[in-house]
């Protein structure tokens, strides 16, 4: 009975040593997507609000794939995670280092601008 006790209290150890692993995974994934969020991917660089189209410089290079969206926040904005986005975009034509994406969704009270 005491072997077993034994086999018992190691495995259990072992399971503890897992789920604090684990946990402290995904306290540093929490970490890395909070900072990815926090830091633009990219910016506006023109604005045709006539027909609903930016130009960004993010491209083909950065990885950018067709159909990607985007939020769009003002460029003084901090902490983007808990900020309400100002506008929407869709990337509908790619570059090497820019893009054209047409605008989703905003407001005519707050509209896109070039830098943000």
């Amino acid at each position: 009975m005491a072997t077993e006790k034994d086999v018992f209290v190691k495995t259990a150890t072992q399971q503890q040593n897992t789920i604090k692993k684990l946990m402290d995974q995904v306290k540093e994934n929490e970490k890395e997507k909070n900072s990815l969020f926090e830091s633009p991917d990219g910016h506006i660089i023109m604005v045709n609000q006539r027909l609903r189209i930016v130009s960004i410089d993010v491209g083909r290079t950065d990885g950018l794939l067709r159909q990607t969206t985007f939020s769009v926040f003002d460029h003084n904005e901090n902490g983007v995670s808990n900020a309400k986005p100002k506008a929407r975009i869709e990337v509908v034509s790619l570059g090497d280092r820019m893009s054209e994406a047409r605008i989703l969704d905003d407001t005519p009270a707050n509209p896109i601008i070039k830098g943000t």
